[in-house]
């Protein structure tokens, strides 16, 4: 049954996140062709140019953010809606278990956050190869990302004895971390206003949700601020740094992921043992 859930709540969040990201690629090449015109002195000198260009990377930036952020909230309005709301009813008439049905959405928002990634990505890769392919801007673009590269790599490698390819490893296991625990904070928010308000239910679920957070980013930028005023205190304080960032950073993936265990535990103890909808 896991599957039947996990399809019908998957699409839920595509037939309205392909508009998004369709819409994301369409704006990437718009972009891409306006970065191509400043390769003509004529269209760079244009003022109406310029602005049509800034506006459409303005556009871009603004679509950009405003994926992941919708991703979100289709999440909350898909569980309380299936959960919480007249359809909690019918929902746990079926044979499925609680679990399945938290599991499902859990999965769900993961995927869809690292699929909007992947568009981002995608996105931004088009746009700079339409923008700067065959034009006279090209050779400085690509000198210019490839000391960017060399310089990010050297900076792990040589300093922080830590190869560039590891540490972008860790950087995408904490992002994967970070997903859960916030999308499990944020459900386990739902569920405690929902069960424990009698009213204004949305708003005890709002509060639950920014206190959690203001302690979860209070605990780690406290950490954070510890190692690296450590650093300052060693000798070789640049080489420490880079270690110490490092370390932070597998500190923030463990945070992360055990935050996420909690908060799925607790959800799923609060849902079983204490939803009423009556």
């Amino acid at each position: 049954m896991f599957s039947k859930v996990f399809k019908y709540d998957f699409k839920f969040f595509f037939r309205i996140w392909w508009i998004a990201a369709l819409s994301i690629t369409i704006l990437s090449v718009g972009g891409g062709f306006m970065i191509r015109g400043f390769d003509n002195q004529i269209l760079e000198e244009n003022t109406v140019y310029v602005v049509l260009a800034t506006l459409t990377v303005l556009a871009i930036i603004i679509t950009a953010a405003l994926l992941p952020i919708g991703v979100i909230i289709l999440a909350a309005v898909r569980y309380y809606q299936n959960l919480f709301s007249d359809q909690g009813y019918l929902t746990f008439t079926l044979p499925v278990k609680r679990s399945h049905h938290l599991n499902s959405k859990l999965l769900v928002y993961v995927v869809f956050q690292i699929m909007s990634l992947i568009a981002l990505v995608f996105s931004a890769s088009l746009a700079i190869y339409i923008g700067f392919h065959n034009t006279n801007m090209a050779e400085s673009f690509n000198e210019s990302f490839g000391n960017y590269l060399q310089d990010f790599n050297y900076y792990f490698s040589e300093y922080g004895q830590v190869d560039a390819k590891a540490q972008i490893i860790l950087y995408g296991i904490m992002l994967i971390a970070y997903f859960f625990a916030n999308i499990n904070s944020l459900y386990m928010s739902i569920t405690v206003g929902a069960t424990l308000a009698k009213k204004h239910k949305a708003l005890a679920a709002i509060g639950v949700f920014y206190g959690l957070n203001f302690g979860i980013n209070f605990i780690s930028r406290l950490v954070r601020s510890l190692l690296l005023t450590q650093s300052m205190i060693e000798a070789d304080s640049f080489i420490t740094a880079n270690t110490i960032n490092l370390g932070h950073t597998i500190f923030s993936a463990i945070f992360f992921a055990a935050l996420a265990v909690l908060f799925h535990c607790l959800n799923l103890y609060f849902i079983k043992n204490k939803l009423n909808l009556s």
